[in-house]
């Protein structure tokens, strides 16, 4: 785990020091224009916990002989940053991602796709990680306390971010709302009869739209 660690907090400065500052050249497009915490949400904080605290503290316990999965357990609150990550984070094939990808093109050399600071694919890498962590400590537990709290924490993280994450997505639903009409006098048998199946198709378009979020 300290290995995989290591090369994390390099993925994650490697990000940092690339893609960021070019958000803030005089020809960056005015869509992406100083958008970085639209594209790389928390991700200064994320490196900075990594490097600065997590990964000292996964080398300490390493050279004290002590359990790694104390260092978890110890940065309960810095691990919400995760659940910030995964609610904000950019759909891959979103519009912004899209005209970021164009103007990176233009301005980096051709990199492999499949390296893991390439743009977009870059963007996995946090939820990617906490899923490493996550299933790490589900090997281990059962055999110490400290796995299952550690796991506790993560998975709280995890399924915190996308609680909120589908709870925006339904606020910002959108729903067809019908235009009232209105009329003098009672509704003939006919008039009254297309009122009521318009009624059930806009509370059936609302069902699909609700459920279609789920």
């Amino acid at each position: 785990m300290l290995s995989s660690e290591r090369q994390y907090v390099a993925i994650l400065k490697g990000v940092e020091e690339t893609y960021l500052p070019l958000l803030e050249l005089s020809d960056t497009p005015a869509a992406i224009k100083g958008k970085a915490d639209a594209l790389f949400p928390d991700w200064a904080g994320l490196a900075a916990f990594h490097a600065l605290s997590l990964l000292p503290a996964m080398e300490g316990a390493l050279v004290q002989s002590l359990l790694q999965q104390d260092c978890f357990s110890k940065y309960r609150e810095q691990f919400l940053q995760y659940s910030h990550y995964i609610r904000t984070k950019p759909d891959l094939d979103s519009a912004l991602v899209t005209q970021a990808v164009d103007f990176f093109k233009s301005k980096l050399p051709p990199a492999s796709p499949l390296s893991p600071l390439s743009f977009p694919h870059c963007l996995q890498a946090p939820t990617q990680r906490l899923e490493q962590y996550c299933e790490a400590l589900e090997e281990l537990g059962g055999i110490s306390p400290a796995s299952d709290s550690a796991l506790s924490i993560l998975r709280h993280a995890q399924r915190h971010g996308e609680d909120l994450r589908a709870s925006d997505l339904i606020v910002g639903c959108p729903v067809r709302t019908p235009v009232p009409v209105y009329h003098r006098g009672p509704l003939s048998s006919s008039r009254r009869g297309q009122a009521e199946t318009e009624s059930r198709f806009n509370i059936y378009d609302l069902q699909v739209s609700i459920l279609s979020i789920g």
